[in-house]
């Protein structure tokens, strides 16, 4: 290679679609050694020029932070998630424009990861600032935003209700529900998923306000959805298909069913 400088950049991105390739693929040591060797490369080049590569930085910090939060390792995952946002909220106080989704993304996977270790204020802060910033984006560019506004309220209607907050988490639901039905009526095969998904939580809701009738409502839609999903990926909805058809099976149901986020 006669000018090493000049290529960085593109073995960085392909490191970097590898480590999404490795991961989706269950191949965790090989994402992390991926992510790992791009992030390095992109640090170097941020130390020449941190205008054009500060935000790679950040993109390969929040994919390794995810990967380390679906590995268990939640130290790690922590402490990248908390570099990724630095980063992302300073490129937001020069270009919030470019970079506020960005910031939205991170808070969500911060969240995501003080569900999984039980730190539910933590999780609502997060999680709340990530719905007020993809709420303004949605209000001005609703075909690019209103799915990640979705996603913001089924997540943090996953926190209203685990800290009891059941009316907030009814609403957050309710919204997100009306957004994913409308974008599935367009598109249903990015998202009946999310449709089914949403319904499982509001059953989940409505077993917990004891609404059963509610609540098998929505866990029947959910199932078959689930079911008509599984036909052709099975892997993926099997396990979702057992947990709903659990829960229409017990009388009085149980809501110890995790939430999907």
């Amino acid at each position: 290679m006669k000018d090493p400088g000049a290529y960085q950049p593109n073995v960085a991105a392909t490191l970097d679609n590898l480590g999404r390739l490795y991961w989706s693929t269950g191949r965790l040591d090989e994402a992390e050694k991926a992510y790992s060797e791009a992030l390095t490369i992109r640090r170097e080049l941020t130390v020449r020029n941190p205008g054009a590569y500060r935000p790679d930085v950040g993109t390969t910090l929040n994919n390794l932070g995810a990967l380390y939060r679906s590995a268990g390792r939640t130290d790690e995952a922590e402490k990248v998630f908390g570099e990724a946002l630095a980063i992302r909220r300073d490129l937001v106080s020069r270009d919030p424009g470019a970079y506020r989704p960005n910031v939205a993304a991170t808070l969500d996977n911060l969240g995501a990861l003080y569900v999984s270790t039980g730190r539910l204020g933590e999780a609502a802060k997060a999680d709340g600032e990530a719905l007020a910033i993809r709420r303004d984006l949605a209000a001005h560019d609703p075909g690019a935003y209103r799915p990640s506004l979705a996603v913001s309220l089924n997540n943090l209607g996953i926190v209203y209700r685990r800290t009891g907050r059941t009316d907030e988490a009814q609403k957050a639901y309710n919204e997100a529900l009306a957004i994913y039905r409308d974008l599935a009526a367009r598109d249903p095969d990015a998202y009946r998923p999310n449709v089914a998904i949403t319904l499982h939580n509001l059953g989940l809701l409505y077993i917990d306000m004891q609404r059963q009738a509610e609540a098998r409502g929505m866990l029947e839609e959910a199932l078959n959805i689930y079911r008509d999903l599984m036909s052709s990926n099975p892997t993926m909805y099997a396990a979702r298909v057992e947990s709903v058809s659990k829960l229409l099976a017990e009388p009085r149901g149980s809501s110890s069913s995790v939430e999907g986020r």
